[in-house]
Parts: structure tokens; sequence; C-alpha cells
């Protein structure tokens, strides 16, 4: 019983890290087509969703150096997706913020992963939709 259970949770894994993989490479080589790395988008991804972090918030979340994480956010700077702010509380603090560009571009890359995922599904009626949907529920 414990073998046959194990073989069904290894085959389960590798569909669930196929499905996952196969995700993220054409998330990758759309946004390298766009010129973005996929660091860039994560990062980007981070600053949009906690509202102004600071350097070793980015970092930190990275799991990279602050020199890295400088070296991160001012090739955004460049593209303009992001801009420094001095805290208003704490002068010693600089928070990064998205700008209007960024948003818009975010906005983009949520419309690509939604077709992508979209496109991975097509193959799946509505039931199995459903079906899956309430086992990932559960899962999560």
């Amino acid at each position: 019983m414990i073998k046959q259970e194990t073989r069904g949770n290894s085959e389960l894994q590798d569909v669930f890290i196929a499905f996952h993989q196969k995700l993220i490479i054409a998330f990758r080589r759309k946004m390298e087509a766009m010129h973005f790395t996929f660091s860039q988008i994560e990062t980007l991804r981070f600053i949009f969703e906690k509202k102004n972090p600071t350097m070793k918030n980015i970092a930190d979340y990275l799991s990279i150096s602050a020199p890295s994480a400088t070296s991160m956010i001012e090739s955004l700077a460049n593209k303009k997706l992001i801009t420094r702010k001095v805290d208003s509380k704490d002068r010693r603090t600089v928070r990064i913020v998205i700008t209007p560009k960024a948003s818009k571009l975010f906005t983009l890359f949520r419309g690509i992963k939604t077709k992508m995922f979209a496109e991975m599904l097509k193959n799946l009626n509505d039931n199995d939709k459903k079906q899956l949907t309430a086992i990932l529920k559960k899962l999560v």
C-alpha cells in the first residue's frame, strides 16, 4: 500500500513540477523578448504588492546582497519603472516607488500570464477545471 501511495505521490510531484516549469519557461521567454529578466519582473511584483518597500526589504525578499539589490533597482530606474523617495517619517530611509509606466507594464504582465495559463488549461472542460480548483484549494 505504501509503495503504491509513494508512487502516486511521486507521479503527482513530477506533474506539478512539469506544469510549473512549463509556465515559468514560457513566461520567461516572453519577458526576455520584452528585454526583462525574470528577477526584474519578480522585483517589480514585490514592489507593487508591498507598496513602497525599502532596499533592505527588496534584498531580503530576493535573498540577495544590498549591492545586488541596488544594481537591480538601478536597472529598473533606468527603464523609468521605479523612483526612489525619502521616507517622510525617517529621512534616512529610502522607499522604492512604482511609476505609472511600471503599473501599466505590470498589468500587461498579468494579462500575459493569464493568457498563458488559459492556454495550458485549454484541454480541460468546465467540470475538469472545477475539480482541479477544488483539489488545489485543499492544498493551499
